[in-house]
């Protein structure tokens, strides 16, 4: 009954542990599609800008206060940033398709919401991970699995021990030849007792209980080395975690500073005192700036997602959304 047991704890954390790979992989192409849709956002707003721009010089080139070339490369931005949009436009749509395979959706079905992660968003769901106890389902199967193996080595050295066993019965016979074989039923009964003891077993079972204790041992190790790897992980995707926020802190800092840099750029050239390059080269700044943020903080959400996963919080997750569904 044990063993039995075992086996079921053991086809249990196989589930969850699939249901946790679902659940990583849907999180990997949710973040693809936020990022990418970020990239779209920021590939619009950049158009827009050389739009303006090329409107200004426009109206300046017919004024007389600059020549045609400059107003030339302004526009050839503008056609490199409209491809660039193209481009994007179509990696979202790639990417909504990826995870609508995935869930089960159609790419037109999926509408994410535009605000990308925030700080404290990232704040709660670590502090959420840190007060989780959630156990790795690779652990828990690696426990029933040394569960087992005991359970087994304690079958086979139950050969060695003698074996007790109770007999009854009740007899009819007709004629009665308890009562002179008269014309009906008669009967006894008996009840007896036995012991089976094992006296030469020819080396058999010794072997037999050396590999159970082998087995056991091998699990043990399984065990003990899985929870090294384990502890190892966690640490490696914290160190990961903790690199990405700190990412995430210093491209949010650049990108305010790229954003003042545009605008007093942009003044300035109303005011003639920049050329056409030193704004181009703002506006490209301040889209490099924009870009490595968003996938700062794609990264940040992301290596949280690793650090659940690792910690078993994921799996914690899982086992929440089986029970809602039994629920319902």
């Amino acid at each position: 009954n044990k063993m039995a047991r075992y086996t079921s704890d053991l086809a249990h954390e196989k589930v969850k542990m699939k249901e946790a790979d679902v659940l990583a992989t849907v999180d990997e192409a949710y973040w693809r599609v936020i990022s990418v849709q970020e990239k779209v956002r920021l590939a619009q707003t950049y158009k827009s800008l050389l739009d303006h721009l090329v409107q200004d010089l426009e109206n300046v080139y017919a004024e007389g206060m600059t020549t045609r070339n400059e107003v030339l490369k302004v526009q050839v931005k503008q056609n490199e940033a409209e491809l660039t949009l193209v481009k994007a436009q179509n990696g979202l749509q790639l990417s909504k398709m990826l995870l609508g395979q995935i869930i089960g959706l159609e790419a037109e079905q999926i509408e994410l919401d535009s605000e990308i992660i925030s700080e404290e968003q990232l704040s709660s769901r670590f502090l959420a991970l840190e007060s989780s106890n959630a156990e790795r389902a690779e652990i828990v199967m690696l426990r029933s699995k040394l569960a087992l193996t005991e359970s087994a080595r304690r079958m086979v050295k139950s050969q060695f021990l003698p074996n007790v066993f109770l007999t009854a019965g009740y007899n009819w016979v007709e004629p009665n030849v308890y009562k002179g074989s008269q014309n009906n039923l008669g009967g006894d009964w008996m009840v007896g007792i036995g012991v089976q003891v094992p006296i030469l077993t020819w080396g058999d079972r010794i072997h037999q209980v050396h590999i159970a204790d082998q087995e056991v041992a091998k699990a043990e190790l399984e065990l003990q080395d899985a929870q090294e790897m384990i502890t190892l992980q966690v640490q490696q995707n914290r160190f990961k975690h903790a690199e990405a926020l700190k990412k995430m802190e210093l491209t949010k800092l650049s990108k305010e500073q790229a954003e003042e840099n545009l605008r007093i750029t942009k003044n300035n050239l109303l005011e003639g005192m920049n050329n056409v390059r030193d704004i181009l080269e703002a506006q490209t700044m301040w889209e490099k700036a924009a870009s490595e943020d968003i996938d700062a903080r794609v990264e940040a959400a992301v290596t949280l997602s690793e650090l659940e996963k690792t910690t078993g919080a994921l799996y914690q997750y899982a086992t929440e959304h089986t029970k809602a569904q039994e629920e319902k």
